[in-house]
């Protein structure tokens, strides 16, 4: 996310959770920097998740930005906490039938505060959209691979349409649905909530 962005977010009167990746190396770099140098405000330890093949436990660290942070404070000026997200997970490995073992560390930027707990429960819903929706659009509509350079935002947007018409009637099965409706024309023509 831009600081354009992030300013028009806050001129609308909206808050903003946002992951620091690496391809942003000196914010990371000054955000580790203030990790090291503060103790967290509140701790959240999330009690180990079991499902998909996986076990996964989250702690979550909140962290006041401090008055020196410069690049912070200045540049990204509507920032006033720092997330710190430590995902361990063991994935259960069917050839091996063994958990193999994996640690991640997320940094995240919040304009406003919650408790660690929430912090965890926010940023995992967000994933959990973000990748059902994702998957959909890239997998099942192929939209990855669209060809389209001329005014592509309409055929999002009919993607978006064709995706919510699916969620209103309750379709789970997205790609077999899609097939039965090219046979079928009038099939998709009784769904509800088209309109």
């Amino acid at each position: 996310m831009s600081k354009k962005t992030l300013n028009i977010i806050k001129q609308t009167g909206n808050e903003a959770i946002i992951a620091v990746k690496d391809n942003q190396p000196i914010l990371l770099s000054e955000i580790k920097s203030i990790i090291e140098d503060n103790t967290a405000s509140d701790r959240y330890i999330q009690k180990p998740v079991k499902g998909h093949g996986r076990i996964e436990s989250r702690t979550v660290e909140v962290f006041k930005v401090p008055n020196y942070a410069k690049n912070l404070c200045m540049e990204w000026k509507h920032i006033k906490y720092i997330v710190k997200v430590c995902r361990k997970r063991k994935k259960f490995n069917t050839k091996s039938k063994m958990y193999e073992k994996s640690e991640e560390t997320i940094h995240y930027l919040s304009t406003f505060l919650l408790s660690a707990e929430d912090f965890c429960e926010v940023i995992q819903k967000h994933w959990a959209i973000e990748n059902n929706n994702n998957y959909v659009r890239d997998v099942t509509l192929k939209e990855d691979k669209s060809r389209i350079r001329v005014n592509p935002e309409i055929f999002s947007r009919l993607r978006s349409f064709a995706l919510n018409a699916f969620a209103a009637n309750k379709v789970e099965n997205i790609a077999g649905t899609r097939y039965i409706n090219c046979l079928d024309f009038n099939n998709l023509l009784s769904y509800k909530y088209l309109i």
